[in-house]
Parts: C-alpha cells; structure tokens; sequence
C-alpha cells in the first residue's frame, strides 16, 4: 500500500516539474532570439596599408653617397705637413728610436671618391740613429754615437677613409739622401770613414709605409706615419744581426687639408 502511495507522489512531483519548464520555455527561447541579434565583435590585428608612391613627390635623398659632390669640392687638395721623426738605423749597432728631427712641407691629396683618395708629398725630413745607451756599460765614459741625415721624402700614398674622422693609408716612399753626418762612440767624426768598410749610406733609400689619420675638424688632422727601407742603405757593422743597415722611422704628424671650394658632401 506504501508503495503505490510513493508512487503516486513521485508522479505528481515530475508532473509540477514538467509544468514548470512549460512555463519557462518561451521565457528562455526569447532571451535566447535577442542574444542572436546582437551584432559580433571581431578583434583584427592591424594591418599595413600600401600607399603607393606619387611621382610627382621628390624622393628621400641618399644618406651615403658614393661620389663626392664636385660642385662644392675640389678633386685636387693642397696637404701642408709638419711634425716631428724618431729615427733608427737598423744594423748600425744601435737600438730604439733615439734620433730626433723635423718633418715639414706639403702635397697634394686626390679624392676620387667619399671612401678613397691618393696623395703625393714632398717633404724635408731629419733621420739617423742615436745610441741606445748614455754612456758606456764597461768604461762608463759617455757614449756619443751619432748618426745624423737628411732627406727629401716623396711618399705616394693609397688611403681609405672611414666616415669624416679616420684615415688609414699605406704607400711606397722614395728618399733622396742630401746631406750625411757620422761620429763614433768617443765622439771622432767618422763621416769620411764610416764602418764597417767605410761606406757613406746610398743616396736613394725606397721604403714602405704605413699611417693613420685622426682629423680633429674637417681639414686639420694628426697622425703617425712608420715607414721602414725596403733596402739596405749600406752594410751592417759586425756587432749587429742584421745583413745591413736601414732606415726605421716612426713621423708624428700635423696635417692641414686646404680646399678652395671649402669641402662639403653631398648629403
């Protein structure tokens, strides 16, 4: 008897629960026709938009030009030198750059584009050798050697320029002895008869050469300049390893770039 009454219960519970979502139906269904007219928003990633280019607008210009712009600058440059050498002589029985001297004069630089340029100089330039110690390490008595030159350098140079800052070279030098002075340790003029067999040095030395430029403004620089012979001057003297002797020489320089056209790049 329990039993059909329970039964009779559970019925008419799911009866009022069926009448119930009847009711609510409609409800849900309407609610769910407004939800569907409501427009979608969709999040897109910016996209570029090809503009073409007019012609009739001027293009942006070069920021590197490989030529220079001749209209505002010279190809031929006028190069004015000064400075100072510390010299050696190679195979002379003295060591370190002890000879000091005078470099000056000029040239003529030929930019033939923004990163390169060619030059050509004449200079008066003092070499030689100083000893490489003040007195003698036996006797103690002062040591005088010297060995003193002049030259006229003509130095042919390639460089390559980075930016408006920096110069790097390299190059041949042709040197022409013109005057010749030499005096022993004790201090006794040898220049007659220099050892080791009383040869005087050769009157044309050829030398390699290597050099930097730092230009402070556009026309005023300072660099070093090593140039060492490609050939001996004369033979060594007995004391030394070399096979003969030769100009070693290291130039501090002060160089001045004049342009009449007063020197511009196009940028």
């Amino acid at each position: 008897m329990n039993y059909v009454r329970n039964y009779f219960l559970y019925i008419y519970k799911m009866k009022k629960k069926l009448t119930l979502w009847i009711m609510l139906l409609p409800a849900i269904m309407l609610a769910q026709e407004k939800l569907d007219s409501v427009p979608k928003v969709h999040h897109k990633k910016a996209q570029k938009v090809f503009v073409p280019h007019n012609p009739n607008e001027a293009l942006p210009p070069v920021p590197d030009e490989v030529k220079p712009d001749f209209s505002k600058e010279s190809i031929f440059k006028a190069l004015f030198v000064g400075g100072m050498n510390f010299s050696q002589v190679e195979g002379s029985g003295e060591a370190r750059y002890r000879k000091y001297g005078a470099l000056v004069g000029g040239g003529t630089v030929i930019k033939f584009s923004k990163r390169f340029s060619a030059s050509v100089e004449l200079l008066y330039s003092q070499k030689g050798a100083g000893p490489e110690f003040s007195s003698d390490q036996i006797s103690g008595r002062k040591n005088k050697f010297d060995i003193s030159t002049d030259y006229i350098d003509m130095p042919f140079t390639f460089s390559v320029h980075d930016k408006k800052t920096l110069m790097f070279g390299v190059g041949l030098q042709v040197s022409v002895l013109t005057r010749y002075q030499q005096t022993d340790t004790a201090g006794v003029n040898v220049t007659s008869h220099p050892p080791p067999n009383g040869e005087a040095p050769h009157r044309v030395d050829l030398l390699g050469q290597l050099c930097g430029t730092f230009f402070i403004k556009q026309r005023i620089g300072i660099g070093l300049r090593f140039a060492y012979s490609f050939l001996k001057i004369r033979d060594a003297v007995s004391t030394s390893n070399y096979k003969g002797q030769y100009n070693n020489t290291i130039s501090l320089r002060v160089s001045y770039l004049l342009d009449p056209k007063n020197v511009k790049w196009k940028k």
